[in-house]
């Protein structure tokens, strides 16, 4: 008779239930691993394809690094520095010679000293010195050097007075892509460019030189400069320095911006400080040709007072408010360079010369010893041999009048031959050659240097013997009149 423990118990099976149980189990777990399946297939598969991946990085990596190394030995070669030379040389013209090249990096070259010499074109001379040029990475797969950033540390460049048939950018070189020399190499930098593009150039200290006529040197230097180079043009913007030989003795530079075409020179808002308080600003067009350069610049200068653009000696002789109109400067091929335009002064007074001394010692009246002028105007003309200030008129109605020319040479020497005007209370005096508008003429010449000025004034009214005149003769300008 069973137990009441075996007839309620709910885990009693027969046999027979336990193996279907069984059975029934093992097929829940199949079918689980069948659904499974896919899923493991396509993690053993991403596995397999990371795997690949990696390998495949690490082989590029190493290439990369292989085609480094092949590629800083080629450049920092004798072959790849005489392939450059010979190559540049060619293409521009001149004879390239630079030192071998270094590659810190796979992007970087520098190089201690680059010169190109004999140009053909505008350019006599160039010499950069330790240049570091930061290339992009189009550089390693294309024919041409795309420069990034190229830092000079200084740069000499010499223009020559006239160009021969092939500027060193005619239409030929820029805009177009010369055939260039297969160096055998195309995975790495090429020594054989057909192009060179600069995208940011900075030279620490640039200097410039050109000469006028006859050799005679033009210099710009201590410049700091930045810049630019592609297909069509050549910019450069520069800042400091001193221009010697130019339109004026040792004139610093402010800053000026050059851009450099196949159709000429362009000079932009190039500014000059002729005084503490004075600018000198110039802008134009050069154009190169085989005479030479030729062109001319719009000059603006600040108004100033007179004795702030005169030599020491003269600072006390001459005074007034001072502007330039109309002023230009010009370059001829085979001529000097020049500076011209028009003087324009308010209330200048000339004092303090030997011959205004005579002519108040003569006439016994201190008047005479200083001419006022309400205006005076007179044509400038400045090269390197000359200035010549001629037109010279200048007057205060009913009293003075002064006209004539001027010329200052080179060597310091003064020539003039001037006319003064001036009320005289007699009109016998034979030193006055004529009357004109009431006021006697004298005429005079001027001689000496610029440091010692001299003129006939004083051998024409000698002291002694004096002529008496009553002041009160001497008529005053009506308030009209000044």
């Amino acid at each position: 008779m069973p137990t009441p423990d075996r007839e309620t118990s709910k885990d009693h099976y027969s046999m027979q239930e336990m193996m279907e149980r069984l059975r029934a189990e093992g097929e829940t777990k199949s079918r689980k691993r069948r659904s499974n399946q896919p899923h493991v297939e396509q993690r053993r598969k991403r596995r397999r394809w990371l795997i690949l991946l990696a390998v495949a990085i690490l082989l590029l990596c190493f290439a990369w690094i292989i085609l480094q190394m092949m590629n800083k030995s080629r450049v920092e070669g004798e072959l790849f520095r005489a392939s450059v030379n010979r190559h540049l040389s060619g293409l521009l013209g001149c004879q390239v010679e630079c030192d071998r090249f270094r590659s810190p990096d796979w992007q970087t070259a520098e190089s201690s000293n680059m010169r190109f010499a004999g140009t053909s074109g505008v350019l006599k001379d160039v010499l950069f010195t330790d240049l570091k040029a930061d290339l992009t990475a189009g550089s390693f797969f294309r024919n041409e050097w795309d420069i990034a950033s190229l830092r000079v540390d200084s740069a000499t460049v010499a223009f020559q007075s006239s160009t021969a048939s092939k500027p060193l950018l005619d239409d030929a070189n820029i805009g177009s892509t010369p055939t260039p020399v297969d160096d055998g190499f195309r995975l790495g930098l090429t020594a054989t460019p057909a192009f060179v593009s600069i995208q940011d150039l900075r030279i620490a200290k640039l200097a410039l030189s050109w000469p006028e006529a006859n050799d005679a040197p033009n210099s710009i230097d201590g410049m700091i400069a930045s810049g630019s180079l592609n297909a069509s043009e050549f910019r450069i913007e520069a800042s400091g320095g001193v221009w010697h030989g130019g339109v004026w003795p040792d004139l610093p530079l402010e800053k000026a911006t050059v851009t450099h075409t196949a159709g000429g020179t362009s000079i932009d808002n190039a500014r000059f400080r002729l005084t503490e308080k004075t600018q000198l600003r110039a802008a134009g067009m050069i154009t190169h040709s085989a005479l030479g350069p030729s062109g001319s610049l719009d000059i603006n200068v600040d108004a100033t007072s007179i004795s702030d653009l005169l030599p020491e000696v003269w600072k006390s002789r001459i005074h007034g408010k001072t502007t330039v109109q109309g002023a230009k400067y010009l370059i001829k091929p085979g001529r000097p360079n020049v500076f011209t335009g028009t003087l324009a002064m308010d209330g200048a007074v000339l004092e303090n010369f030997p011959g205004l001394a005579a002519l108040g010692a003569f006439f016994k009246n201190e008047l005479y010893t200083k001419i006022e002028l309400r205006k005076l105007t007179a044509d400038f003309s400045h090269s390197r041999d000359v200035t010549t200030i001629e037109n010279i008129d200048g007057f205060k109605h009913g009293e003075s009048r002064l006209r004539g020319s001027v010329k200052i040479f080179r060597d310091g020497r003064l020539e003039g031959k001037l006319e003064l005007h001036l009320h005289t209370p007699d009109a016998t005096i034979p030193q006055f050659i004529r009357q004109e508008d009431g006021l006697g003429v004298v005429a005079f010449t001027l001689g000496g240097t610029v440091t010692n000025p001299t003129d006939s004034l004083s051998e024409q009214f000698p002291i002694v013997a004096p002529l008496t005149v009553d002041p009160s003769l001497i008529k005053e300008p009506s308030a009209e009149e000044k």
